[in-house]
């Protein structure tokens, strides 16, 4: 792909570099939610915009979950806080 930047300057762009370097980024594996539900141990997991309302967490090994976006509103936070409203991507 070709883009103009200014006059008889172009820039090349690779399309595909751009789809590699975001593939898998920013998504909810549904296998990892399932396993924090079953063992709370999910380290490294994506759970970008998992709706983990009123789920208790208590205890949960979450280091390096990607929270992005999960509502975690009322949810038993893994020091036993519970996540007030609008906790959002974390608990608040």
């Amino acid at each position: 792909m070709f883009v103009a930047v200014g006059v008889g300057v172009t820039v090349t762009l690779n399309a595909n570099i751009a789809e590699a370097t975001t593939e898998g980024w920013n998504v909810l594996d549904p296998a990892d939610v399932d396993r924090l539900k079953a063992t709370k141990i999910c380290t490294g997991c994506r759970l970008y915009g998992a709706d983990l309302r009123s789920e208790d967490l208590a205890g949960a090994d979450l280091v390096g979950a990607d929270l992005t976006g999960a509502n975690l509103t009322g949810a038993i936070w893994p020091d036993y806080r519970i996540c007030n409203e609008g906790s959002i991507g974390e608990c608040r």
